[in-house]
């Protein structure tokens, strides 16, 4: 079932302030209906307008079917990378201000052309055009969701 606005509303508040604050929430509750991807990428999108922040890259997760198993879904999928969030090598983070701690080997591309959304998908070779540079990278898990596997 789709939430309502007043439901995307109340969770992203919840979120924003977790992040804000930086402590972690039991659960979102349930009442509140988050139980799919398209709700949780309109409860993130209002989270991004909450944090008046810049969004400075996107990444994509659970791409592999063991990951999916492991996340509950079927299928991947994205969120937005906040300029805060960002942190140029070499970074200096504090274990302190780190909720939970997991760290990712990542691959991070630089764009050097926009891929505008459109009904025809992008061909690899398009893909492939678009990108200026190709980087290492290291994701720094920090979740605000106790026990947010299950």
């Amino acid at each position: 079932m789709t939430m309502t606005a007043e439901q995307i509303e109340r969770a992203a508040r919840i979120f924003d302030e977790a992040r804000k604050g930086n402590y972690m929430i039991d659960e979102v509750p349930a009442e509140l209906g988050l139980d799919n991807l398209d709700d949780a990428a309109r409860v993130a999108e209002r989270v991004v307008e909450l944090s008046g922040e810049r969004v400075v890259g996107f990444l994509v997760g659970a791409t592999n079917p063991e990951m999916q198993k492991t996340l509950h879904t079927d299928e991947p999928y994205y969120a937005c990378i906040l300029e805060s969030n960002l942190c140029p090598s070499p970074a200096d983070l504090a274990p302190r201000n780190l909720l939970t701690i997991g760290l990712e080997s990542e691959v991070a591309f630089t764009m050097g052309a926009d891929l505008p959304a459109r009904e025809k998908p992008y061909s690899e070779g398009e893909v492939a055009d678009a990108i200026k540079s190709i980087h290492a990278s290291v994701e720094v898990v920090n979740g605000h969701v106790r026990d947010w596997l299950n």
